[in-house]
């Protein structure tokens, strides 16, 4: 068995394929929940949510997205580093589909909630964000758009990657 990372996918043994990907995965996703909490320390519950609701901001669901990509780009070098060709295909169908059905998931909830939301309180994050979870409503561009921008940050991160350890022809 060899440790060069550069050899062809056949050569790269199963559990690292799989261990690539996971690991891609779960750094990515590392990434975002800090990216998330970091931006809204910035911003703030002004920042983060409409005034009165806690229905998030565009701009901030669009500096979320792009932090989804960058998380995903580092994601996705990860795992082809790791698990190359298939670690990065099981990372990318992961995102794909773990996210598309969470986003479809919580716009079905989102548009089948029976009871109004409350409003948010003024005052600090501790006050706005103990209801938060409960009351937050996002836009389907950003539930829908996680996934496929978290998607095109691994194939990004991966062919970055690929260009970086491809083995170099022999010169003339």
């Amino acid at each position: 068995m060899t440790t060069d990372l550069t050899t062809d996918t056949a050569a790269v043994p199963i559990w690292r394929m799989i261990g690539g990907s996971a690991l891609g995965y779960a750094v990515s996703t590392l990434i975002v929940v800090i990216t998330t909490v970091v931006l809204a320390g910035v911003l703030g519950p002004d920042g983060v949510f409409e005034p009165g609701t806690y229905r998030s901001k565009p701009d901030f669901e669009y500096m979320n997205l792009g932090a989804g990509f960058a998380a995903a780009a580092i994601g996705g070098a990860v795992a082809w580093a790791m698990g190359r060709r298939i670690g990065v295909a099981i990372m990318l169908v992961a995102i794909l589909v773990g996210g598309m059905l969470s986003g479809i998931m919580a716009l079905r909830t989102q548009s089948e909630r029976t009871e109004p939301y409350e409003p948010r309180p003024e005052g600090s994050w501790v006050v706005a964000m103990e209801r938060a979870e409960a009351n937050s409503q996002r836009s389907a561009t950003y539930l829908l758009g996680m996934p496929v921008a978290g998607a095109l940050g691994v194939l990004a991160g991966a062919f970055a990657v690929s260009r970086v350890s491809r083995p170099k022809a022999p010169q003339a």
